[in-house]
C-alpha cells in the first residue's frame, strides 16, 4: 500500500494497492532488478496513474552503504535487510483528484505483445472477481520475524526531548531521529 496522505496535482495525486509479487528481492537489489528489466521495457499508458506495475517495497538508509563505499568502513553493518522489493504486474491505482480508481495489469514476465496482453486479461479478470466479493477484511498480522526497533519508547521520547532542547538553544534547526 503506497498511500499519499495529501491530495495535490503534482505531490499526492495517487495511491497504490500491489499484491501477489511475482517476485521478491532481499538485500542488495541493483543487480537483480537491473537484470531482471532489462528486455522487458513496458510502455506506459499516458492516460493511466503513473505506476503502472513493476518493483515496490522498502529501502533501509543503510543502502546508502551499497552506493558509497567510503560508509562501508565508517557504518556497523546493518541488522536489517538494506532493502526488500516485490515485482508486482497488477496494481490498483486510485487517483485522488478525479476522485476515480483504476485496475492494472501489465502482462509481465510475458514478452511477447499476444501473450502479454492474455495474461493481463486474466490478471484484471481475476481481481474484479476478487474486488466482487464482500470479505476483503484484514487478514491477520504479517509476522515480521527478527525486526525489533533499536529504541525502548521511553528512550525515544527521550531523544525527541532532547532533540527539541536543542532546538529551543538555537543549536540545530532540523533533526531526524529514526528507528530500526
Amino acid at each position: 500500500f503506497l498511500d499519499s496522505s495529501v491530495t495535490h496535482e503534482r505531490l499526492g495525486r495517487y495511491s497504490y494497492v500491489c499484491c501477489d509479487p511475482i517476485l521478491t528481492v532481499d538485500g542488495d537489489p541493483l543487480p537483480t532488478l537491473t537484470g531482471t528489466l532489462a528486455g522487458h521495457g513496458l510502455r506506459h499508458v499516458g492516460h493511466l496513474p503513473p505506476f503502472q506495475g513493476g518493483f515496490a517495497g522498502l529501502i533501509a538508509y543503510e543502502f546508502g552503504r551499497l552506493l558509497e563505499p567510503t560508509l562501508l568502513a565508517r557504518t556497523p553493518e546493518p541488522t536489517i535487510p538494506v532493502a526488500q522489493l516485490h515485482l508486482y504486474e497488477t496494481v490498483i491505482s486510485f487517483d485522488h483528484i478525479q476522485r476515480r480508481a483504476f485496475l492494472v495489469a501489465t502482462g509481465y514476465p510475458e514478452t511477447d505483445e499476444r501473450a502479454r496482453i492474455a495474461r493481463a486479461a486474466a490478471q484484471l479478470s481475476g481481481l474484479e472477481v476478487l474486488l466482487a466479493h464482500d470479505d476483503l477484511g484484514p487478514r491477520g498480522t504479517p509476522h515480521l520475524e527478527g525486526w525489533q526497533s533499536n529504541f525502548t519508547r521511553p528512550e525515544y521520547e527521550a531523544a525527541v526531548a532532547r532533540t527539541v532542547d536543542y532546538i529551543l538553544e538555537g543549536d540545530i534547526f532540523q533533526a531526524n531521529i529514526a528507528q530500526r
